[in-house]
């Protein structure tokens, strides 16, 4: 009885792997890139996931940027090419004409691994499936019409003019670990324009918030790789699915979500535009001019409009490293655009105009050392480091 049992197990386990390889080899020969082997369970996986006793914890998911910039050396005139985790197809864009392409069809429908997030996130816009998702983000447009979005201007700027005042103390210092305090900003700006919450009374409780939630996005990005753990019944079991309860549970004793990829996108530009000593000098030729010397004066949205060069430079900044650099969809329809995008990037340029106003930064490692990896977000594998310093028209004054 017992070993009828297992004998039916494995031949459904075999079926399975032939149905699916079956599958694999007929839409392989339809998208560019390496056809795995009929039988070959893993795909390009054995690729993404090889270890090389690497001291770097992170090596697995910097290791996936790697394998995807020699994969695009190798398939760069195609509009696009396909990687192969085990029998899922991962289509990675190279041309903006397959961009294009992508968003006329509008693909809405979220795949699989969007269901991991569903622990910390719920069924928010970012997770739900389509019968959720379009009544709930109609409801949610009004929220940021830009009557709405004017009236958090003035938040904006008095959390960034609280920042100034933190960065003003670091300037004494040899260099600043950057992306632990600007999460703390973007957090205490999301509770008070989202919530009417001000966060100066749980201090104790929002870095260990961060804490759980950045463990949290690791080990979703990890269990990427580990195809063992895709079925949630065997990753609660595992190691990393109880730690991840652990920490699920900090994040909801703190519910409050929604600043990490503005905090990147953040971290990112300071990084960038402190490597590039004359993109900087552009950008304080274009804040002295639109807004003045006047470090004191507020940020007004019509100044946001005017700032085009620095525009620019966050939209490059977000090109190179975006905050959010894949997502999960079924084909087909609907692709929408992001409803937060207007509000995240008023954010942005008001923080960015109030540090750049005040003070000049240096970056001090290199792109070939602050490599991207890959949690939920695309974050620096090492602490980012920067040096801070007082304009020279502030030191004249």
């Amino acid at each position: 009885m017992l070993l009828t049992f297992v004998v039916s197990i494995i031949i459904g386990i075999l079926t399975m792997i032939l149905r699916y390889s079956l599958w694999r080899k007929e839409y392989s020969q339809l998208m560019p890139g390496r056809r795995p082997r009929f039988f070959d369970i893993l795909g390009d996986l054995k690729e993404l996931a090889i270890y090389d006793n690497s001291p770097n914890k992170y090596f697995w998911q910097t290791n996936f940027f790697n394998v995807i910039r020699r994969r695009t050396q190798e398939f760069g005139k195609l509009q696009l090419f396909c990687l192969w985790i085990t029998f899922f197809p991962f289509v990675c864009i190279v041309k903006k004409g397959a961009v294009k392409e992508l968003m006329e069809k509008k693909i809405i429908e979220k795949n699989f691994t969007y269901k991991w997030m569903e622990p910390v996130l719920g069924t928010g816009l970012l997770t739900s499936e389509v019968s959720k998702w379009k009544p709930r983000r109609k409801l949610l447009m009004p929220c940021f019409h830009s009557d709405i979005l004017r009236g958090f201007v003035p938040v904006f700027n008095e959390y960034s003019q609280k920042f100034v005042e933190f960065l003003q103390k670091e300037t004494k210092k040899e260099f600043t670990y950057i992306e632990t305090p600007v999460t703390l900003l973007t957090l205490d700006i999301i509770c008070e324009t989202m919530f009417g919450v001000k966060t100066g009374d749980s201090e104790n409780d929002i870095p260990q918030f961060v804490k759980s939630f950045r463990r949290v996005n690791e080990l979703f990005a990890v269990r990427m790789f580990q195809v063992w753990l895709w079925p949630n019944c065997l990753f609660k079991l595992s190691k990393d699915g109880k730690e991840t309860m652990h920490h699920v549970k900090v994040v909801h004793d703190f519910t409050r979500n929604g600043h990490e990829t503005v905090s990147i996108s953040i971290v990112w530009a300071l990084y960038l535009i402190g490597l590039y000593k004359d993109v900087q000098t552009k950008i304080h030729e274009e804040l002295d001019k639109v807004i003045g010397k006047d470090t004191t004066r507020e940020v007004l949205e019509k100044d946001l409009n005017d700032l085009e060069y620095l525009d620019c430079v966050l939209k490059e900044a977000s090109r190179l490293y975006p905050a959010a650099p894949w997502f999960g969809r079924k084909f087909p329809k609907d692709t929408p655009s992001n409803i937060c995008q207007r509000f995240a990037m008023m954010e942005i340029k008001i923080i960015m105009s109030s540090i750049l106003r005040n003070f000049s930064i240096e970056s001090l490692d290199t792109r070939d050392i602050v490599k991207p990896f890959l949690y939920v977000t695309l974050h620096p594998s090492v602490p980012v480091r920067i040096r801070i310093r007082p304009r020279m028209f502030q030191k004249q004054h």
